[in-house]
């Protein structure tokens, strides 16, 4: 079994040779699918693994790793939210009235001149190297917090 999703570069133009490290069968952490400005990470469950333990542990894996690439290249990189549905948004007049609420169902960036980036294999070693430094925190609050 495998938890699988789309990852969002949105400073970095990717390349799937930088991510080569990532891209075998024999390891449980894969990245796969990469175009320029997202990839396919995938976490395979162990063998006989709980389903309900697997989901668990698969989510922790790929928050840490989203806090370790982001960290590891100065960059910014999250869920790919529209593969999965549109942003739900809410319009008024006033601040924090939520009773218009819309569909942001096209694509767009928030960084008009900023310069994108390409990513390199030391960046995506250097990614590793933090997720191995923060799967070794005992704080459970390492992930979710920076993410944010």
């Amino acid at each position: 079994m495998f938890l699988n999703t789309r990852i969002k570069s949105h400073h970095h133009i990717l390349n799937e040779e930088a991510f080569k490290l990532f891209s075998s069968n024999e390891h449980s952490f894969r990245v796969s699918e990469v175009q320029s400005d997202s990839f396919t990470l995938s976490i395979e469950s162990l063998k006989n693994e709980d389903e309900e333990k697997f989901l668990a542990r698969a989510h922790s894996i790929i928050e840490y790793y989203l806090v370790a690439i982001n960290i590891a290249t100065l960059g910014h990189f999250s869920w790919d939210f529209y593969m999965v549905s549109p942003v739900p948004y809410f319009k008024s007049e006033k601040s924090g009235v939520f009773e218009n609420f819309i569909f942001l169902h096209k694509k767009s960036g928030y960084k008009a001149d900023e310069e994108l980036l390409e990513i390199n294999t030391d960046l995506v070693w250097r990614s590793l190297k933090v997720m191995l430094a923060l799967g070794n925190e005992r704080d459970d609050g390492t992930s979710g917090t920076p993410l944010k």
